[in-house]
This record gives structure tokens, C-alpha cells and sequence, in this order.
């Protein structure tokens, strides 16, 4: 009978394996700490942009849609609406403007516009679809940060657990 030892080089390989993992992990790990940090940034900067030009006026009017341009296919299909937005004083009217929803050609909607600030539909050349709850742009960018950073605890929370401990970490 004959026993069978693993030789010194199989153990080094194995070994290798097991470190390179825990380097991968250990990377995958940081990027997933990064990407969500990053996310709930951005979420805080536009819930305080939100916040600081809230007293910016809105005007009303009414969006009429001439041309719809669309890109990609299936799920990935990406739609955008552009026509023609008069006020409804009449002061204001804008050409080839996008609107932030959805329309039908010549279709009539409702849409507002907010010229000026940081994220003025001036600058970004758009009109936008009333929200379906007033006030949203005001608390939701908060409440995705928090779920945001809620999910990244929780996630350092599991990785972080006894229960999780791997061979090598």
C-alpha cells in the first residue's frame, strides 16, 4: 500500500489560489465601498442643490412634442421627446426643447420650466413633466442616500461577520 502526499509544489499552488482570491475579494470589496460612496455623494449634492434653489422660479406650460429620436433596443431602448414649450402667460416659448417624460406625437402635456442655478433647465435645454408627488426632487435624492448607505453598512456588516470568515481572509 501506497500513501499518496501532496508534493510542496500542489501546497504552493493551493496557497497561491487562496491569497489571490482573498486579493480579489478584498479588491471587488473596495470598489463596492467606492462605487456606493460615490453614489450617495452625488445623492446628498443634488438633494442639497435641490434644496438651496428651491425659492427659483417655475414657469408652467404646455410642451407639445414634434420629434421623438430613440436609441438602442429591447430593455435598452432610451426615447427622447423634443418640441416645441410656450408658457402659459405667453412670455416664453423654446423650439427643439427635450422634455423630461413622455408624450405622443403632437401630444399636448403639461410641463415647467426653471431657468438658472446649478441644474438649470437653461443650461440643460429641458422642460420637465410634473411629478407624480409634489415635492419628490425635494426628499427623494435623501432617502436613496440613506438606502444607499444603509445597504453599504449592511453589506460591511456581512462581510465583515465570523460566520463569513473564509480560509485566508
Amino acid at each position: 500500500m501506497s500513501s499518496h502526499r501532496p508534493t510542496g509544489r500542489h501546497h504552493a499552488s493551493a496557497g497561491t489560489t487562496l491569497q489571490s482570491l482573498s486579493v480579489a475579494r478584498s479588491l471587488g470589496h473596495g470598489l463596492f465601498y467606492a462605487v456606493m460612496a460615490v453614489v450617495v455623494l452625488v445623492l446628498v449634492a443634488i438633494g442639497c442643490i435641490n434644496i438651496a434653489e428651491r425659492d427659483r422660479p417655475t414657469y408652467w406650460g404646455t410642451f407639445t412634442e414634434t420629434n421623438t429620436t430613440c436609441d438602442g433596443f429591447g430593455r435598452s431602448r432610451n426615447c427622447d421627446s423634443v418640441g416645441v414649450w410656450r408658457s402659459d402667460d405667453g412670455t416664453m416659448a423654446f423650439t427643439d426643447i427635450a422634455l423630461d417624460g413622455t408624450a405622443d406625437p403632437g401630444e399636448n402635456v403639461r410641463a415647467s420650466y426653471r431657468p438658472g442655478g446649478a441644474m438649470g433647465d437653461d443650461s440643460n435645454y429641458i422642460v420637465h413633466e410634473p411629478f407624480f408627488i409634489p415635492g419628490v426632487e425635494y426628499w427623494l435624492p435623501w432617502v436613496l442616500a440613506l438606502v444607499c448607505g444603509a445597504s453599504a453598512w449592511r453589506q460591511h456588516r456581512a462581510w465583515s461577520s465570523p460566520t463569513n470568515a473564509r480560509d485566508g481572509d
